[in-house]
């Protein structure tokens, strides 16, 4: 068996299984599903799940060291989602999965814009 399978465990025949696999919308790198972040695409707009378990169109993101979601633009996050995703609402999306205190302030302007 090559050691590039990633295995989960054995089937009741004692076979091996293999881990689903997704690649991230950021930087490419395809890696286990549990290690990502999944995002979602339903009616309510665009959210981060958690469980991988939500209804909508899914997209990855695996916030890892090599990885830059900062670079991830609204035109790749549209076409994974298969919606459409405006700059504003990448950037707000962004801040809030990386957590910066750059991202609270935009998210309060686009918030006021809505008004």
């Amino acid at each position: 068996m090559s050691s590039a399978v990633t295995v989960a465990g054995q089937s009741r025949d004692g076979s091996l299984r293999r881990r689903p696999q997704r690649t991230c919308i950021a930087c490419g790198a395809k890696t286990d599903k549990s290690s990502l972040t999944r995002l979602v695409s339903s009616g309510s707009g665009i959210r981060v799940d958690p469980t991988g378990k939500m209804n909508g169109r899914g997209a990855y993101l695996c916030l890892g060291p090599d990885c830059d979601p900062a670079s991830l633009r609204a035109r790749k996050l549209s076409y994974a989602l298969r919606t459409t995703v405006t700059e504003e609402e990448t950037e707000i999306l962004l801040a809030g999965l990386l957590g910066s205190a750059d991202g609270e302030s935009q998210q309060s302007e686009a918030n006021d814009q809505h008004d």
